[in-house]
């Protein structure tokens, strides 16, 4: 979901307001549009920063048009996919899920932009708050058992006591699994992003990148979520790959931070461990996911071209006894390919599928970053969807950006061949000046 800049950096408001909408996704307090007592819509935090950045978009595309790159046509396929579907099945989810998509591709487009020209540590630095503010939050839950006071900011206690008298906080997203899956994802982003342009910094820097890192562990230790240790597992693989020292050192400061928090919660990992292990199928093993998977493909039956439509996907579920029955839990699968399959049809899972392979490609071709961001997005993207929905497009978004950013930063050591914000006018001036200078000599 990334559109990659290919010459001037965005303007800086419009770069706060990308970036805004990624810190805002933490606080996933839903404010809900009601129909008849009815829910038919949720507005969150940063879709109030989506409005800003849409806001400058006219003025951006008018000062710097050009020719769209792969990436770009496959992330502006996957939105003419939700676009069409939404049209067809017509829903004020859908017309919010839109919202996001857009400003997902949009966010993407300003990261490529700012990593290419080497501009870097903003980015950084919104991911790090990010995790060491949600990792702070968690670390209180855990000690109070139980909420803190934040209920207008997201928190909920849904999710806090998942066996008896074991608790596993969840900050302030919807559930502790989308706590840990965005906190290792933005972990992923800030690893690469320190381990492709960090090397220069001083003691301090290098000192609070580690503390994020170790705080990307905590939070993955602390929500005891499955996929966030697979995830962590990953990003080792692929640095012991590349063998990168500084990278080796971040992903230890993850371990470390995991290992600390999984020995306060080592009572919750072993019974997770033996439900895991002890399962009766596989289906079990996985808390319910292929009973889930299955679903999402009768979902996905009833309009195989163009799907259910954007935000709709658990309307099948509450509404056809049917489909309710395939499964115990009435959740969204957890695969984000399946997800799309199901509510944008062959359509948009062809333009997913596309975009993946494109991202991956270029997280080949960058080096040792982007396999790090891919290492990240992977596990979460496969067993789980809060990197899907909700505003966890926007986390994503972000991820994709970076990898983008960091291939097209390729062959100048992530600084920007040209003048930051340079506009074709001064272009032609320098281009001047040389010609003044070249006549003289």
């Amino acid at each position: 979901m990334a559109i990659e800049a290919k010459a001037s950096t965005a303007g800086r408001p419009y770069e706060v307001a990308a970036l805004a909408a990624v810190f805002l996704v933490s606080l996933q307090h839903p404010f809900v549009v009601a129909r008849g007592g009815n829910a038919i819509g949720y507005i969150m935090y940063s879709d109030f920063a989506l409005l800003f950045l849409f806001g400058f978009a006219p003025a951006r595309l008018r000062s710097r048009w050009h020719r769209p790159s792969t990436t770009e046509w496959c992330a502006l396929a996957l939105l003419g996919a939700a676009l069409i579907s939404a049209v067809l099945h017509p829903t004020i989810f859908g017309f919010v899920a839109i919202i996001r998509l857009t400003g997902a591709t949009m966010i993407g487009g300003v990261v490529a932009a700012m990593v290419r020209e080497g501009r870097w540590k903003p980015v950084a630095a919104v991911a790090g708050s990010w995790i060491v503010l949600q990792t702070a939050i968690g670390v209180a839950q855990l000690a109070n058992r139980g909420v803190v006071g934040l209920g207008a900011f997201g928190e909920s206690s849904d999710s806090f006591e998942i066996f008896k008298g074991v608790f596993a906080p969840s900050g302030t997203l919807t559930h502790r699994n989308s706590f840990a899956v965005l906190a290792v994802a933005l972990g992923g982003v800030v690893l690469a992003l320190r381990t492709r342009f960090g090397s220069r910094d001083g003691g301090a820097d290098r000192v609070a990148g580690l503390v994020v890192l170790g705080c990307v562990g905590l939070s993955a230790g602390m929500s005891m979520s499955r996929t966030s240790f697979v995830t962590i597992a990953l990003i080792g693989l692929a640095v012991a790959l590349k063998r990168n020292i500084a990278a080796a050192r971040g992903w230890a400061a993850m371990v470390a931070g995991f290992g600390v928090a999984a020995v306060y919660q080592l009572d919750g990992w072993s019974r997770r461990g033996s439900a895991t292990v002890g399962g009766s199928g596989l289906d079990a093993m996985g808390s319910g996911r292929i009973a889930i998977m299955k679903q999402s493909l009768a979902i996905w039956r009833l309009d195989p071209v163009f799907g259910v439509g954007p935000g709709r996907y658990l309307i099948p579920i509450f509404t056809r006894k049917d489909i309710a029955s395939m499964a115990s839990q009435k959740i969204p699968v957890h695969n984000v390919w399946l997800f799309v399959l199901a509510s944008l049809g062959v359509v948009g899972a062809l333009a997913l599928g596309s975009l993946t392979l494109v991202v991956g490609w270029r997280a080949w071709r960058s080096g040792i970053g982007g396999l790090i961001v891919c290492a990240a997005l992977i596990p979460g993207l496969m067993l789980d969807v809060a990197l899907f929905i909700w505003s966890g497009t926007m986390v994503l978004a972000l991820g994709i950006g970076v990898v983008c950013g960091l291939d097209a930063s390729r062959g100048h050591g992530g600084k920007s061949p040209k003048l930051v914000g340079q506009s074709q006018e001064h272009e032609d001036g320098l281009l001047l000046e040389e010609n003044k200078v070249a006549s003289l000599a």
